[in-house]
């Protein structure tokens, strides 16, 4: 029987480590793991419709594109175990660094024109959806180091930073045209709904002495705008067939997240039962997510109709964007090796900093934008723009 197998999906590793190693050195010892995935994704998709005839013209078009872009990689630099007459060095050095990004544009337009000396129909439909997802996790640690690990000289740094960006662009455009039409009828709609949230939630919780980064929770609800704009439509004489119908809809959706609540993003240095001893210099544990989302969503739909009898024209246009950045930021320390038998117990250094920073950040803009005419005998025509805003920041 037929089986698929391997669905699961798994990080990609960049690591720089040291294991149940004893290491000597006159110098400086260092280990780097530096990340630098880079996606470029540029999709686009267009359509043209047209129809027309002595009695009846039709024309039907449409456009969607849908594009997904993932990064997740596991960032370390580490000692795990220093061996059995563990780790000296003039100075030493743990990094782990992401730097992935994420550029990409989607892009979807759709026109259609329907000509006909009785009956003219055009309708044309442009869909975008954009999903780019980056889920990394970066660590830089010391831990099971029992028989402690030594500078002479120098200093011990431990640097844990997560800088990854996804700049995104997702575009529909949609225009009908209907020629045939006494009444005439614009109706015009648009709508935007942005979402965006940072939600840090902590996944280890041994640490003795930490920083947590920030909670900022910003959400979007409908609010009512007294300066809403409103677009009418409009007609006059001059049509002579029978029917002309216009019908537009242009809709884009992104999405775009840096960690999950289920699986967030981690960035994190620390110490954990380890003897460490930078002697004459100092101990720096650093963490920093500083991420970066920018993010563009448009909307614009047009339908244009005209006639002597009758003139309809519908045009609508959303947009959905949500940009999601939840990550975990920590620096500590969590005990130290407990060795009875050592002749060199504990955490020392002339000064010790331990820091913990997020600074991340979203940029987004969402529109939408919709226009619908008639030109008939007589006409009526509205718009509708429901615009929303609020803000709920936390800390």
């Amino acid at each position: 029987m037929w089986e698929q197998t391997n669905v699961t999906s798994s990080p990609s590793e960049v690591q720089a480590y040291f294991a149940d190693t004893s290491i000597h050195a006159a110098g400086a010892l260092t280990a780097d793991a530096v990340a630098d995935q880079n996606i470029q994704a540029i999709v686009f998709a267009g359509s043209v419709g047209i129809g027309g005839g002595g009695e009846a013209g039709i024309a039907v078009s449409g456009a969607g594109v849908y594009t997904e872009n993932r990064i997740e990689t596991h960032i370390k630099a580490f000692i795990d175990g220093d061996g059995a007459s563990g780790i000296d060095a003039a100075s030493l050095s743990l990094l782990a660094s992401d730097i992935s990004t994420i550029t990409a544009s989607a892009g979807a337009a759709s026109i259609a024109a329907g000509l006909g000396g009785e009956i003219g129909v055009g309708i044309s439909i442009g869909i975008s959806l954009a999903i780019n997802e980056i889920n990394n996790q970066v660590a830089s640690y010391i831990a099971n180091a029992n028989n402690q690990v030594k500078t002479t000289t120098g200093g011990i740094t431990i640097s844990a930073s997560e800088s990854a960006t996804i700049d995104a662009l997702s575009l529909a455009a949609s225009l009908a045209v209907g020629l045939g039409g006494e009444a005439g009828v614009a109706i015009s709609g648009a709508g935007a709904w942005p979402a965006t949230r940072f939600s840090p939630t902590p996944r280890h919780t041994s640490q003795t002495a930490k920083s947590k980064a920030r909670l900022l929770s910003i959400s979007r609800r409908a609010i009512p705008h007294p300066s809403t704009p409103h677009f009418g439509g409009f007609g006059g004489r001059g049509g002579r067939r029978h029917s002309g119908r216009g019908a537009s809809i242009g809709i884009s959706i992104a999405q775009n997240t840096i960690g999950d609540t289920s699986n967030p993003a981690e960035v994190l240095a620390y110490t954990q039962n380890s003897t460490v001893n930078a002697k004459d210099g100092a101990l720096t544990i650093h963490a920093t997510g500083n991420e970066i989302i920018k993010a563009l969503v448009i909307a614009a739909s047009a339908a244009i109709a005209g006639g002597g009898t009758v003139g309809v024209g519908f045009s609508g246009s959303g947009v959905y964007a949500s940009n999601v950045i939840v990550d975990f930021v920590k620096a500590f320390i969590d005990d130290d090796d407990n060795n009875a038998n050592g002749t060199v117990k504990g955490i020392h250094a002339n000064s010790i900093s331990i820091v913990a920073a997020e600074t991340s950040v979203i940029v987004a803009t969402a529109a939408a934008a919709s226009l619908a005419a008639s030109f008939a005998g007589t006409a009526g025509g509205f718009a509708v723009d429901r615009r929303f805003a609020g803000a709920q920041r936390d800390s």
